[in-house]
């Protein structure tokens, strides 16, 4: 038997476990890939409320236009801009994951070691229910 290690019965030979973890490091690429891309566009309506927000405050301070329609609608530029800085701190969050899990199954793969391997595969599965997470605080 050409069996690597055993994990609740189940026999994992070389092959199996290169192509688990090459897996794995793929959906790990895809999930940064997709963090970064996400937190970019966010980062972007970030700035551009912003921009409305400061002409807001231009308006208001210089009192040429100081009625209750730009005070409401400078309270919302100020939540939202709050609101989504707080959604970009768990992008950052899962791409600093994304990374160090990369490496930690790419070192994996390399030495091969069957307790490593049982302990990353419940770091991978924390992984994806933290980004499905994160995916629906976006939503």
């Amino acid at each position: 038997m050409n069996s690597l290690f055993v994990i609740f019965g189940l026999d994992i030979d070389d092959n199996a476990f290169s192509t688990i973890l090459n897996s794995e490091i793929a959906v790990v690429l895809g999930i940064l890939g997709i963090s970064i891309t996400i937190f970019t566009v966010v980062y972007s309506f970030i700035e551009n409320k912003l921009e409305d927000k400061k002409r807001l405050e231009r308006l208001i301070h210089t009192g040429s236009a100081s009625n209750p329609y730009n005070h409401a609608e400078l309270k919302f530029a100020s939540n939202y801009i709050k609101r989504n800085k707080h959604l970009n701190f768990y992008f950052v969050i899962m791409i600093y994951a994304s990374f160090l899990l990369a490496i930690l199954l790419a070192v994996n793969l390399v030495f091969r070691n069957p307790i490593f391997f049982c302990v990353l595969q419940a770091l991978v599965v924390l992984y994806l229910l933290s980004f499905i997470n994160t995916l629906l605080i976006l939503m």
